[in-house]
């Protein structure tokens, strides 16, 4: 048995808050040519704070070293990030426009 162990925890949480980041920030750039100000500006703040979670996550993620065999529980977390995003999201879809 070789002793060297490819890890993919966090891989897809890692996918999920960049893509998340995206989509914030397309909704904004959107808003923005549509000159909805509020929801531009609202949009781009969840943005700027996806990408921020997302490189504080990849800085903690980095430090880690390699861990014992067992079950990936980091990417756990996609379930309540992606409620929180379609939360987002659906904050956006309420914000009046300006």
């Amino acid at each position: 048995m070789s002793d060297i162990a490819i890890r993919f925890d966090g891989l897809a949480l890692l996918a999920t808050l960049a893509l998340s980041a995206l989509a914030y920030l397309l909704i904004a750039l959107v808003t923005l040519i549509l000159r909805r100000r509020q929801t531009c500006r609202r949009a781009f703040l969840m943005g700027l704070a996806t990408l921020a979670l997302t490189a504080a996550f990849f800085a903690w993620w980095k430090n880690q070293g390699t861990g014992a065999s067992g079950p990936d529980l980091i990417d756990a977390l996609i379930l309540p990030w992606a409620a929180l995003f379609l939360a987002g999201c659906w904050h956006l879809a309420g914000t009046r426009r300006s």
